[in-house]
């Protein structure tokens, strides 16, 4: 997500070499940036390269200092940014049922 024009240039090049759907999951941010814009750009520029769908989990990656469980547990879920993302996405990241009944 740091290097949005590689993982676009990526997408580029699978669309090129594929007949399927190409789809990228991220997160709503890394480390301390936590805002829309971020991924509202990361989102933009990897679509702008011809990825369709995206899977969306709901929290920040934090790079440094948490375990791969830890972040899976620890960064706040943050859905209302998920959709507002003005394109097809997937949640992912402990969906409950509160979160679908606000949905």
């Amino acid at each position: 997500m740091n290097e949005p024009q590689l993982v676009a240039d990526c997408v580029k090049a699978m669309r090129d070499a594929v007949s399927i759907p190409v789809t990228v999951k991220h997160r709503i941010g890394v480390d301390a940036v936590e805002d829309y814009a971020f991924v509202r750009d990361f989102v933009g520029t990897v679509a702008d390269a011809g990825c369709e769908v995206f899977i969306v989990h709901a929290r920040n990656a934090i790079l440094k200092g948490l375990s791969p469980k830890e972040n899976r547990e620890i960064p706040p879920l943050k859905y209302e940014i998920c959709v507002s993302i003005e394109t097809r996405f997937s949640a992912s990241g402990d969906i409950d049922q509160r979160w679908h009944q606000d949905a």
